[in-house]
């Protein structure tokens, strides 16, 4: 039997399909809690802005917000495959502007018991070297 162009692409379509859920069932994303603490510079802020939140990123994407900006620390919990990811930190002012990110902190996030609510130290991921 000859296969017509249509038929390839729908059998390559159901081959990539099978592939995407096997995979995904395979290394499912799994939640993760996180609590963080930090130091923040108050006279490092750009002039006439006030502190509003801090955001968090893991590998360049936020994942969470702290919005209670002088308490310097916060519970993250959010959804990722277990892996090595770098996390970062940034001050959020009243005008909507965001401070560049801080500098990367590595962190493991996987099966281990002792990775499950494991402070991340990361005092010392200073923001006001960053700003």
């Amino acid at each position: 039997m000859k296969k017509t162009g249509n038929q390839c692409s729908v059998f390559a379509i159901l081959t990539v399909l099978t592939i995407t859920l096997y995979a995904g069932i395979s290394f499912a994303a799994v939640n993760h809690s996180i609590h963080i603490e930090w130091d923040y510079d108050q006279s490092s802020a750009p002039t006439g802005l006030e502190l509003e939140s801090y955001r968090l990123y893991k590998d360049g994407v936020q994942i969470c917000e702290f919005d209670r900006p002088y308490d310097f620390e916060g519970d993250c919990v959010f959804v990722s495959d277990n892996g090595l990811y770098n996390f970062n930190l940034t001050a959020v002012f009243n005008d909507g502007s965001e401070s560049p990110l801080s500098e990367a902190f590595p962190f493991l996030l996987g099966p281990k018991k002792a990775n499950t609510g494991v402070i991340l130290a990361v005092l010392g991921l200073l923001l006001n070297k960053s700003i």
